[in-house]
């Protein structure tokens, strides 16, 4: 926020310039926040209930304001309850608007669906500010924006402001108080549950739907598709980088007004959506063709949310490779959570060994072997390893060739190509639907050596996992 302050001092000072007949110097932002310039924030109305599926508007006012110019603020809510849709400035406004200063919404977008910035599930930001005349900066009650939420699950949620920022037309800037309101969803009959998405540590952000209404998860995966009526449903789950899985004959009576669901874990891998709802080979080529690169190249190739598209990613489409769109399985959380800290510790406890063959000396001209080899990788599932070399003294003769360790007719690489003038060899491949053997060559690179000597090819990395992205220990050895 103090960043948006300092570009408010550049446009406050730019529009004092423009306006008067000498330059005017930029107010330096105050060392330390002025006493609030305002009474403080609310809601009006204060408090509003929605009906289940509904969806209603509520205002954020700031309350006798003192020379505001610009403000911005982060705002909580619980996201299992309400969804925001949009938040529409309404400082500024009107027919005519008023004189002397020109509005803006923040974020700043081309793109007039952006109203506001999501940071985490449940938290946004938002504001606006204002360039021209010192002298019309706004005081009194201020109503700043209208946020238009609908319902998602039921209960109450607060809608708590974390974080505030108003300023004045020279970029001093305060924080005053400010009051929560609240959002009610009540009525209607709803259909709960929880949906694990496989790999990630944070379960929010799947939908779920019935028809025309839908939900989505907070971030220990519960949900509540609230809004209907007594019959026979279909709920159904998905998400971009994920199989979606779905229930069919749920049914919802008249003196029924709530249905659980049994937990569910979604798998990873379906990334390119097509009519057939598997996981197949345009999954495996799309996160090829995007490996390595960050999570905005391809968002839904960035199946565990860690912000980039790397080897867990890639380990998901081949481990659930050829799967399908699932029926909506009755295993329980607790299970799959027992599963996880069984094989979490058996990671931890077994430690692969991945060493380099190679010949201990080689004569100008001679063509040679190098090996990167595994044992004691129980479950391996996926590799992703890079060697280096001295290019002056030894020449590539092309990508590697894939080893033993992986099965012959299930075997999908990523990534293989050497990067001559750099030196580097990159090398990652998953297993498809199975795993791999626990000892044995992962790939073999050819050399020509442009002198006599030791080849001295190094290991740069090796990351070994488990079906399920889980790290296995790696000790690492060159002979």
């Amino acid at each position: 926020m103090r960043s948006i302050l300092l570009a408010l001092a550049v446009l406050a000072g730019l529009a004092l310039c423009l306006t008067r007949a000498l330059p005017t110097p930029l107010a330096a932002p105050a060392a330390s926040l002025a006493a609030p310039a305002a009474t403080g924030f609310d809601f009006v109305p204060a408090s509003l209930t929605v009906a289940p599926g509904g969806a209603a508007v509520v205002n954020l006012r700031l309350r006798d304001a003192v020379d505001l110019a610009a403000y911005e603020v982060q705002l909580a809510f619980d996201p299992a309850i309400i969804a925001v849709d949009r938040v529409d400035r309404l400082v500024g406004t009107g027919n005519p608007p008023p004189a002397g200063r020109t509005w803006f919404s923040l974020p700043l977008s081309a793109d007039p669906n952006v109203t506001f910035t999501p940071l985490a599930p449940g938290v946004i930001a938002f504001g606006a500010y204002s360039y021209g005349d010192a002298a019309a900066a706004l005081d009194g009650d201020v109503l700043l924006a209208r946020l238009t939420v609908h319902a998602v699950g039921t209960g109450t949620s607060a809608l708590h402001l974390n974080t505030v920022l108003v300023s004045n037309p020279d970029a001093q800037g305060s924080q005053p108080p400010s009051t929560d309101g609240s959002v009610t969803i009540s009525g209607g009959q709803c259909v709960t549950g929880t949906v694990h998405l496989q790999s990630r540590s944070d379960d929010s952000g799947a939908t779920i739907s019935s028809g025309p209404l839908t939900t989505v998860t907070a971030s220990d995966g519960r949900f509540a598709l609230c809004g209907l009526g007594p019959g026979t449903y279909t709920v159904t789950a998905s998400h971009p980088s994920f199989l979606a899985q779905s229930a069919s004959n749920v049914t919802l009576s008249g003196g029924v007004s709530q249905v659980s669901l049994p937990g569910i874990t979604l798998l990873g891998g379906d990334i390119y959506k097509d009519q057939a709802n598997k996981i197949n080979i345009l999954d495996l080529i799309t996160i090829a063709s995007v490996y390595g690169s960050l999570a905005a190249t391809r968002p839904a190739a960035d199946i565990n949310g860690d912000g980039q598209i790397g080897l867990t990613d890639l380990i998901m489409v081949g481990a659930n490779y050829n799967r399908t769109a699932q029926v909506w399985g009755a295993a329980g959380l607790a299970k799959r959570a027992a599963a996880e800290d069984e094989r979490q510790t058996l990671a931890q406890k077994r430690a692969a060994s991945v060493t380099l063959a190679q010949p201990p000396t080689v004569k100008a001209g001679e063509v040679f072997a190098v090996q990167a080899r595994v044992s004691g990788a129980v479950g391996l599932a996926g590799a992703d390893v890079s060697l280096r070399f001295d290019p002056a003294r030894l020449e590539s003769l092309g990508p590697a060739d894939t080893g033993d360790v992986w099965p012959t007719d299930g075997v999908f690489v990523a990534a293989n190509r050497v990067d001559e003038a750099a030196g580097e060899a990159h090398f990652a491949a998953t297993a498809l639907d199975s795993r791999a053997a626990s000892q044995g060559t992962m790939l073999t690179l050819r050399f020509r050596a442009r002198r006599e000597g030791p080849p001295d090819v190094r290991l740069g990395q090796a990351h070994l996992v488990d079906e399920e992205g889980t790290p296995l220990l790696v000790n690492v050895a060159s002979k």
